[in-house]
């Protein structure tokens, strides 16, 4: 970075989310489903450290037909909060954190393909939207941070592998993902 600084980042996230068949017609299916993200960031810089934690809660609806092909709609929010620690070049400690929180949108669609053997590959492309609500704070050494209001959306399309599989014991997806913003 600028003048020699270092940054590292080490991100942990869980998410766990269940869905429910609403629907089941002739030609299509409609499921609901809610989820729940918990992540945490460690964060290192050349003379401090911080540590970012997150929890997002969300809701979604799809339609997939018969067919194959789907369109899923979602609303989620989230909290964030950032703590940090630094020293500058003077030798001089400094502390600080905010908390933001945000709303967000998404929509994606893609048709699977099946492989056999509960295999399949999905290409999609997907759309989010989102609004992140501003704070304002002061450091431990009186420098005002200002987080503005922003909004912000991005578009990626990409393939997912999947494979899925049903025992007595209940049901599994497993997926890799490749995609491009």
């Amino acid at each position: 970075t600028t003048y020699g600084r270092q940054y590292s980042e080490t991100v942990t996230s869980l998410s766990l989310g269940a869905d429910r068949r609403v629907y089941q017609g002739d030609r299509s299916t409609v499921r609901v489903g809610a989820s729940i993200t918990q992540a945490k960031a460690n964060v290192g810089y050349t003379r401090g450290s911080g540590t970012i934690n997150m929890t997002a809660v969300g809701v979604s609806a799809t339609l997939q037909a018969n067919s194959g092909p789907y369109v899923t709609g979602g609303i989620s929010g989230a909290t964030l909060r950032n703590a940090y620690n630094a020293t500058d070049l003077e030798g001089a400690n400094t502390s600080g954190k905010f908390n933001v929180k945000a709303l967000g949108t998404t929509l994606d669609a893609g048709w699977p393909f099946d492989l056999g053997h509960g295999v399949s590959l999905e290409p999609s492309v997907a759309a989010v939207a989102g609004f992140m609500f501003g704070d304002q704070r002061a450091t431990s050494a009186g420098v005002s941070t200002d987080l503005n209001r922003k909004t912000f959306g991005m578009v990626n399309a990409g393939v997912t592998l999947k494979h899925t599989g049903t025992s007595s014991l209940g049901s599994h997806e497993i997926h890799a993902r490749i995609a491009g913003v």
